[in-house]
């Protein structure tokens, strides 16, 4: 585990001028460097060893799947998450170098005050610049809480992302269909990273990702949220779970979230899909007129999607016209739940198509932050 710059440097220096003299060595002078050298020595490892520990434990970028590093890159910052490490291991560089130097001055002393001269100064030398410098240690610090947070993808299970424009309920499908529990409020962008959570059937573990809302904005408009979901589409060959809350509640228009919807189709035409309107305890009307228009010609058809102008649905009541097939969910009342999953399950036993799952370049992965 990362510690604070202050509580690092304490301890170094606390148990570097802890250091006493030889009392085996006779001479004055000679008890001196001695006590100069290992007072230096103990402060270089005190130091240095668990900054070396900081920067062997972090999983260099390279070696991280394509999701991961985007995940690094919008919640840390592009190039931050490098340019930390190597801050830091300059600082171990620099200590090293500099308490070699003292130990070797200090050993090479004439006289018993330039012993202590060289030990008293090389402190306070190193204090100097420690100052300033060890602020690459907090900044570590800062990231590891980040990264505690991001999810732990596990490449084996297979993997559901739920989509949709902010507030839709996702969140709260999540909880339903999940071990996860995710806290639910209501603000827009209730959902502020990936969340994992993980539901059974027939046994069989699998995962499911809860991602921020997306709005129906062009691309350089979107905020990191937008492209933390973006980047899970992008990188995980993922079935897509996508959610209409045609109450409008979410602050979102029915019509909207419909353009939200056809650019993700267009944007990732291959992915598995499933449509759920939630909230159906509160639609109640609406899916009972859904439910007689599956009479139709069309709704009898084996497709998911009607063939009728997409750019004509701009109305909630539009969407099942559209979807006769789409499935009326509520985590109030768990309508609908049962019927999701098995149409998940459905849509995660067929893989996309030359889509492998690239999360086992590293096996390891993200994985290796939990021992920082």
């Amino acid at each position: 585990m990362v510690q604070p710059s202050k509580e690092l440097l304490n301890r170094a220096f606390r148990r570097a001028n802890a250091q006493r003299h030889n009392k085996k060595i006779k001479n004055e002078a000679s008890q001196e460097r001695n006590r100069t050298a290992r007072t230096m020595e103990t402060f270089q490892k005190e130091l240095g060893a668990p900054l070396g520990l900081y920067v062997s434990s972090f999983p260099k970028v390279e070696a991280l799947t394509s999701f991961d590093a985007a995940l690094l890159d919008l919640t840390v910052g592009k190039g931050t998450y490098e340019q930390t490490l190597d801050r830091v291991a300059a600082v171990k560089k620099t200590v090293s170098r500099m308490a070699k130097e003292l130990a070797t001055r200090g050993a090479r002393a004439q006289t018993k005050k330039e012993a202590e001269l060289v030990r008293e100064q090389g402190l306070a030398d190193l204090e100097k610049y420690l100052k300033n410098a060890a602020g690459a240690v907090d900044s570590l610090l800062d990231i590891a809480k980040l990264l505690r947070r991001l999810p732990v993808v596990d490449p084996r299970l297979p993997t559901v992302a739920l989509v949709g424009a902010p507030n839709v309920g996702k969140s709260s499908l999540v909880q339903a269909l999940s071990s996860g529990q995710p806290e639910i409020q209501n603000y827009p962008f209730t959902t502020r990273t990936i969340k994992m959570g993980h539901f059974y059937v027939c046994g069989q573990r699998h995962q499911v990702t809860d991602t921020p809302g997306l709005l129906a904005r062009a691309e350089a408009d979107r905020n990191v949220m937008e492209r933390l979901t973006l980047a899970t589409l992008d990188f995980l060959p993922t079935a897509v779970l996508f959610v209409a809350d045609l109450t409008e509640e979410c602050g979102v228009s029915a019509e909207q979230q419909w353009a939200v919807r056809v650019a993700l189709k267009a944007r990732f035409p291959r992915k598995r899909w499933v449509d759920v309107f939630s909230k159906a305890d509160l639609l109640e009307g609406m899916r009972r007129r859904g439910q007689e228009e599956r009479g139709s010609a069309a709704a009898k058809s084996n497709q998911s999607e009607v063939d009728l102008d997409p750019s004509l649905v701009k109305l909630p009541s539009d969407w099942p016209r559209y979807l006769p097939h789409a499935i009326w969910a509520s985590s109030f009342t768990d309508a609908g739940c049962a019927q999701l999953k098995g149409a998940l399950l459905e849509a995660l036993a067929h893989p996309e198509s030359g889509e492998e799952m690239e999360m086992v370049k590293s096996s390891e992965g993200m994985k290796k932050l939990d021992i920082v």
